[in-house]
């Protein structure tokens, strides 16, 4: 074989086999999520997460799972400032058990937000966070603790009580107005039996988790 067919055929299996390591590398890295979401629900002495861990359990799973999967759906318990992961973004099978919330732990948004944008990914420009609260919890102000580095927040009010009079009514105004900055919606679910309540509460987390990045 002359000497210039074989450089020109080793360049073109050096080339073939370079071509194949980038597509099989590529292959293997993980595609970027279109979108990351984590639910963030009051677990204290004003909501216990307990009643709808059924609930969050179907939301969960109602999205394929994985580190590759579109939209990725996370979970964590909230109590003044702490949060608890109970569900990883990439997690494929959540196993959601709550503990007994301590009563003496307050409902407090507020002193989380900060914790609340660490739970994202730095470089997933697509983040939504859903708030699970109370209805007696008051309103945030659009940028308090860290809640203004978020594009994109939710709120889901649940009335654990009988508490609709004019002060809540205000505070609802209030919420609408933290959500309108904050590029989200906010739903309040009214006093009533459990189930129903869990019904209401998995319309609403169904049609946040599935809106269109």
């Amino acid at each position: 074989m002359p000497e210039a067919w074989k450089t020109s055929l080793d360049a073109a299996v050096q080339a073939a086999i370079k071509s194949a390591e980038t597509k099989a590398k590529a292959e293997a890295t993980p595609v970027a999520a279109k979108i990351d979401i984590w639910l963030m629900i009051t677990h204290a002495n004003a909501l216990d997460a307990r009643n709808y861990q059924e609930t969050l359990g179907v939301v969960m799973t109602s999205v394929p799972r994985g580190p590759n999967a579109p939209v990725r759906v996370g979970l964590a318990t909230a109590a003044e400032g702490e949060l608890v992961v109970c569900a990883e973004l990439d997690n494929l099978k959540p196993n959601l058990k709550f503990p007994e919330p301590n009563p003496a732990l307050s409902e407090s948004p507020p002193l989380y937000g900060a914790a609340a944008v660490n739970l994202f990914v730095p470089t997933q420009p697509k983040r939504r966070a859903v708030l699970i609260l109370s209805a007696s919890c008051d309103a945030l102000a659009p940028n308090a603790g860290g809640w203004g580095e978020l594009s994109e927040v939710h709120v889901v009010l649940i009335a654990a009580q009988r508490e609709v009079d004019g002060v809540d009514l205000k505070r609802l105004a209030e919420w609408h107005r933290f959500v309108e900055a904050r590029g989200g919606t906010v739903t309040l679910i009214g006093y009533g039996d459990k189930k129903s309540q869990n019904v209401s509460l998995k319309v609403a987390l169904l049609r946040i988790t599935h809106m269109t990045p």
